[in-house]
């Protein structure tokens, strides 16, 4: 009995730590490795995921979180529609990333400063 419960044991945590779709590459100073393992684990990414490169996710903490791209995704065995990938060359502007009390991950937008940084962002230059 005990070596099937430890097999199964073992079976589940690679299962779980091949479907990762992300991974951490330097925690800051404010989230424990925990809290960002479980708010990216609960997160859904579909959308945010580029086809050749990965998209690095900077928390307002310091920490550096990048999600898979598609090969290393299928590599791992996760498949994904591809509605939830963007072109490689997409941007994403004054976006601040954090973990709530509740543990869960929230992205905001930082206000612009000026009138001529809203229209350099319109404007897409």
């Amino acid at each position: 009995m005990k070596k099937l419960t430890l097999s199964s044991l073992m079976i589940w945590s690679t299962y779980f730590a091949f479907s990762q779709v992300f991974e951490i590459k330097t925690v800051g100073s404010q989230y424990s490795i925990d809290q960002i393992q479980s708010a990216f684990s609960a997160a859904n990414f579909c959308g945010s995921f580029f086809s050749a490169q990965r998209n690095i996710i900077a928390l307002n903490d310091g920490s550096i979180v990048e999600l898979l791209d598609r090969e290393e995704l299928e590599n791992a065995g996760i498949v994904l529609q591809d509605s939830c990938f963007l072109p490689d060359e997409a941007t994403f502007f004054n976006a601040e990333w954090s973990i709530s009390v509740e543990g869960r991950l929230l992205k905001g937008i930082n206000a612009y400063n000026t009138e001529k940084e809203y229209y350099h962002y319109k404007s897409g230059n």
